[in-house]
């Protein structure tokens, strides 16, 4: 009785999980508006194949800066049969770089692309169309009411790891549920209609995401996008590398950053668990052979023992500005192409010194923020540099400027504060005023 009973409600759930893919099949278009100006457009696909088995696509195009467009595609295929594994990935990120995912006897199989250069990293992973329709299931049975909330298992195709997301319940009305939740611009308000596919999305009140016919999302020639992001600071700061406090008035941030920034010379943005930033992920080819070969040089010209990763920190931050030369508007794309260059932009040098620190076991991150750039209209830029985790701390580093210790001129962002600050300098600029400054 009680295998007949387990036997029945496996089956109840699966035909749940058919229900709702074939509720999903077939193509929807999206047109993506940052401030009213078309910058991109979505497309999704849910279709089932011959022998039973369901795939769910999506493509992402958007362009922000010209000349500078970029394009996320991800495809997920299932088994046809209880309990629908999953069989095959194929994503590729902004850069062109792709991961095929693949199962194997004790998991999957990652195939990591860049270029030419190929690598394999295996994944102790178990995931099933449930697990990927598991909110919508939630939705379907529980019908939850506001407030509630749910947490779900997504992988993370770049990170090579599989995290929890989280939604809530906003409302539930005439067209569907209206849903938020966490992800790169958090937060995401998304409507949903009464088959659980998206009607609209808004990201941080920054991006607007529409559902339309496909003539309307991919009218590319309807794109526009802001040439760059500048602003502008009332006066020159002389020697801004030797800063070691600075204080600086905002204008027009409309709360998206404080009144007055108080930065310091190396301080780091906020806390993060090491463990998270450590390993191999698509734009971090930690195991490549050039990878392994630069490190070695690192650790013997910098004559680190294993256990003094401060000395070998500083002696790759060294190594990314020697191997590099920058290039204003001119990235690399990639990790292993700017190698292969020897030029590219701050974030390529941050990517590298991430790269590079991850294979000698030092936890690091890429952190995106705004940084000072001189000249006869000193203005702070979009910048990248980074962050190791050593002796028990979170260090900041910039590689581009060859800073073992950031200067008092870095500002951090999170993602949301990037985003949202695009939109508010759209509207009106925004300008920073110096309080004052201290020097080393």
């Amino acid at each position: 009785m009680l295998i007949t009973g387990l036997w029945f409600w496996n089956d109840q759930k699966s035909s749940v999980y058919q229900r709702i893919a074939a509720g999903m099949a077939g193509e929807n278009w999206f047109r993506i508006e940052l401030e009213n100006r078309h910058v991109g457009y979505m497309y999704n696909q849910t279709k089932q194949g011959r022998d039973g088995s369901w795939t769910f696509s999506s493509t992402t195009h958007f362009l922000l800066q010209n000349n500078s467009p970029n394009t996320i595609n991800k495809k997920l295929t299932f088994g046809a049969f209880p309990p629908y594994p999953l069989e095959q990935v194929f994503f590729q990120g902004a850069s062109g770089d792709t991961t095929e995912v693949n199962p194997t006897e004790n998991g999957y199989i990652a195939t990591v692309r860049r270029g030419t250069q190929v690598s394999e990293v295996p994944l102790d992973w178990s995931f099933t169309m449930a697990d990927f329709l598991a909110f919508e299931a939630w939705l379907s049975d529980d019908q939850p009411i506001a407030a509630a909330s749910f947490s779900v298992r997504d992988p993370d195709f770049e990170k090579l790891r599989i995290a929890q997301r989280s939604y809530r319940v906003l409302n539930k009305n005439d067209q569907g549920y209206l849903i938020e939740t966490n992800s790169m611009l958090a937060p995401t308000v998304t409507q949903l209609d009464q088959d659980f596919r998206p009607l609209s999305l808004t990201m941080s009140g920054v991006f607007q995401i529409k559902r339309v016919p496909e003539v309307e999302a991919v009218a590319i020639q309807e794109m526009q996008s802001k040439t760059s992001y500048l602003f502008p600071v009332d006066q020159r700061l002389s020697d801004h590398t030797r800063i070691n406090a600075l204080r600086l008035k905002t204008h027009n941030a409309n709360n998206v950053l404080p009144d007055v920034l108080a930065l310091s010379r190396g301080s780091a943005s906020a806390p993060a668990d090491p463990g998270l930033h450590i390993g191999e992920e698509l734009n971090y080819p930690v195991s490549a052979r050039r990878i392994q070969v630069l490190l070695q040089q690192a650790v013997a010209k910098s004559g680190a023992g294993s256990s003094d990763l401060g000395s070998l920190a500083h002696r790759l931050v060294e190594l990314v500005h020697q191997k590099l030369q920058y290039s204003e508007n001119n990235p690399a794309g990639g990790v292993l192409e700017a190698l292969s260059r020897g030029f590219g932009e701050c974030t390529d040098f941050a990517d590298l010194l991430t790269t590079l620190a991850r294979a000698g076991r030092i936890p690091a991150r890429t952190v995106f923020g705004l940084a000072y750039r001189d000249g006869p209209k000193p203005v702070f830029m979009y910048h990248a540099w980074n962050e190791l985790y050593v002796d028990g701390n979170w260090i900041a580093v910039d590689p581009t400027w060859n800073q073992t210790e950031i200067d008092a001129t870095h500002i951090p962002l999170s993602d949301q504060q990037s985003a949202a600050m695009m939109l508010a300098h759209a509207r009106k600029p925004i300008r920073f005023e110096v309080i004052d400054a201290s020097y080393l």
